[in-house]
């Protein structure tokens, strides 16, 4: 009888631990903090090198917002990645503590119409089509259509 009522109580408790995980919501990989205290520091690679140069910052409450949205809606992988050539632009979010100002690197996929980020706390992921032209035309100030010029 003992036997019995201990095999039903894990058949519970792993039906509940199935279901929680399946259940699982998205986790925000930005910290919910208020827009007004976090500007973007963007910068782009300096032509074929790996340094980089201090391109913009984004302080307009509604454009921050929106990046954050797109990075916490992407499909993140748990993966550490190694690209061929080093990251076209990179960005952080600035004013927020010093464990959550995670650096994010950004490549332009090869037929020039998406975005890939890689983070090191957060993975890799690749945008779609339509975040990825949002994405690039908030950080850069420019459009997709401009791309090809901005890789030269």
């Amino acid at each position: 009888m003992k036997y019995e009522k201990f095999l039903l109580l894990m058949i519970v408790f792993l039906s509940l631990t199935v279901t929680a995980c399946a259940n699982e919501s998205k986790v925000n990989v930005i910290p919910e903090v208020e827009d007004d205290d976090i500007k973007i520091v963007f910068q782009k690679r300096i032509e074929n090198q790996n340094d980089y140069e201090y391109f913009r910052e984004i302080t307009q409450k509604e454009q921050v917002r929106k990046v954050k949205e797109i990075i916490n809606d992407a499909d993140w992988e748990n993966a550490e990645v190694e690209m061929v050539e080093p990251p076209h632009y990179k960005f952080r979010f600035r004013n927020l503590s010093p464990e959550e100002t995670d650096r994010y690197e950004v490549w332009i996929s090869p037929k020039n119409d998406k975005l890939e980020i890689y983070c090191r706390n957060n993975g890799y992921t690749q945008l779609t089509k339509e975040n990825s032209s949002l994405l690039f035309e908030i950080l850069t100030g420019e459009t997709q259509s401009d791309l090809k010029g901005l890789l030269n």
